[in-house]
Formats: C-alpha cells, structure tokens, sequence
C-alpha cells in the first residue's frame, strides 16, 4: 500500500480512538440522569480532556490538519458536555452519610 493510504488509514483510527476515549464518560449518563446527581462521573479527567483536547484543536489549528483538528474539537465539546452537567446536576457526595450493608460494604444513603 502507498503510504498516503496508510497514512489515512491510521489518521483515521486514531481520530475514531481519541473521540471514543473523550466519550468514554458518558457510559454513565444514564445513571446521571436518573440519580440528577454527577458522583459517578470523574470530574478531574473530564476537566483535563476539556483542557487538553482544545489546546490540541488550537494546535491542529495551526497545523492545518483535520486529523488533529476534528476529533480534538469533538473531544473538547465532548468534554464540555459533560462538565456542564456538574452545574446542571451538581455532586452530592459532599453532605451524604454512609452505611453499612451485610457483607461490609459501605455505600452512600
């Protein structure tokens, strides 16, 4: 194969890699929405995927490559989606109390 094509093709992997990794997160929407509470959501990761895809989609930018730039942009908004539901439904970790269950689980009541 012409190394233009396998350069295509593996752009493309890496595009489709990147975006499923920045979504990753959202498995957990249902359980987001049905709670209307983030707990299960990894807050410190989404803000960093927030972060580094955009700085990422800036640089793709410069570049002017669409492999860098799309998915990166994708991500960012991704990322953003997810940061706004913790204003939309904000972590109530912070004020709950904990119990035991019969096997010596502690969980959230």
């Amino acid at each position: 194969a012409e190394p233009e094509v396998i350069n295509s093709r593996v752009g493309l992997l890496c595009c489709v890699g990147s975006i499923v990794f920045c979504a990753a997160p959202l498995i957990s929407l249902t359980e987001v929405f049905r709670t209307q509470c983030t707990d299960v959501l990894p807050f410190p990761l989404i803000l960093a995927t927030f972060l580094v895809t955009g700085l990422w989609w800036l640089y793709g930018l410069i570049l002017q490559n669409p492999f860098v730039q799309y998915p990166n942009l994708i991500g960012c908004g991704l990322a953003g989606f997810q940061l706004l539901l913790f204003v939309v439904y904000p972590n109530k970790r912070k004020g709950t109390t904990t119990t035991t269950t019969t096997n010596g689980e502690s969980r959230p009541v």
